[in-house]
């Protein structure tokens, strides 16, 4: 699913207009127009205010893939809760870097220690 598509049925689902989430969001009615006519990517800000607004994960902006959470345990017993997503991307680290798609909510030494723990 493109970006396009996917901010488009947001929009739908919620029943309000491009307009209304500019204007809701603080992002350019310009911004979100290229985002669904051209299908460009959300910048990290931009997708963090829209997955906020929306209430779905910034990588369902992304890939429109919804996600389960997972939860993994590290050989030192410490159990860290994330979405099949997430594991896909520490599982593809070096894509996951050049996209600049990092979560904020996870400090990259606990990244660190999942991708060496799944590469274990």
């Amino acid at each position: 699913m493109r970006t396009g598509e996917i901010l488009s049925k947001l929009i739908s689902e919620k029943g309000v207009t491009s307009y209304e989430v500019s204007k809701s969001t603080g992002i350019s009615e310009s911004t979100i127009s290229r985002m669904l006519n051209k299908n460009s990517k959300p910048n990290i800000k931009n997708r963090q205010i829209l997955a906020k607004y929306f209430n779905v994960s910034e990588q369902y902006l992304i890939n429109g893939v919804k996600s389960n959470p997972t939860t993994v345990l590290t050989k030192d017993g410490v159990a860290f809760s994330i979405t099949e997503v997430s594991l896909f991307v520490v599982n593809n680290f070096d894509e996951f870097l050049k996209e600049k798609i990092f979560s904020n909510a996870v400090e990259l030494k606990i990244k660190e220690k999942i991708i060496e723990n799944l590469k274990s």
